[in-house]
């Protein structure tokens, strides 16, 4: 009879703890874009919020980065050569990270196609390393 009871007690509080909040404690929702389905940077737009990429307020005088100007900067698909010192599995680990990079970040890569500077993926005395190359054409692999 006892384990019953203890039985009972459980489903009842179980069934409680199921219960939505918000039914015990009334509605807790705001509309803060009068029923419009606004989403946050079209909020911060209207309400004057000058912000970088819609949530981040960057003071007077800061910049995004600490590069010196516009014509510093990579484009955001940086071209690669991968190497031929490569091996194969090394050049499958070295484009997972370019893919997991591309998925955390805003930069994307891509096969070198003939642009002035782009990656150069190669094997260097023991580990694999990147430099950055500046060259019209890539190095000649046999």
């Amino acid at each position: 009879m006892a384990s019953l009871h203890t039985l009972l007690i459980l489903c009842v509080c179980a069934t409680a703890l199921c219960l939505p909040t918000s039914s015990l404690t009334g509605n807790t929702e705001i509309d803060v874009d009068n029923g419009k389905d606004l989403d946050i940077f079209e909020i911060n737009e209207a309400a004057g919020l000058d912000l970088v990429e819609g949530d981040i307020l960057i003071n007077e005088g800061e910049d995004r980065n600490t590069i010196l100007g516009e014509k510093y900067r990579w484009p955001t698909t940086v071209p690669y050569v991968l190497d031929s010192s490569l091996e194969i599995n090394a050049k499958g680990v070295i484009l997972r990270a370019f893919e997991q990079y591309r998925l955390k970040t805003c930069i994307d890569f891509k096969p070198w196609s003939r642009e002035p500077n782009y990656i150069l993926v190669f094997k260097g005395r023991g580990r694999r390393r990147r430099r950055r190359r500046r060259r019209r054409n890539p190095p000649h692999h046999n």
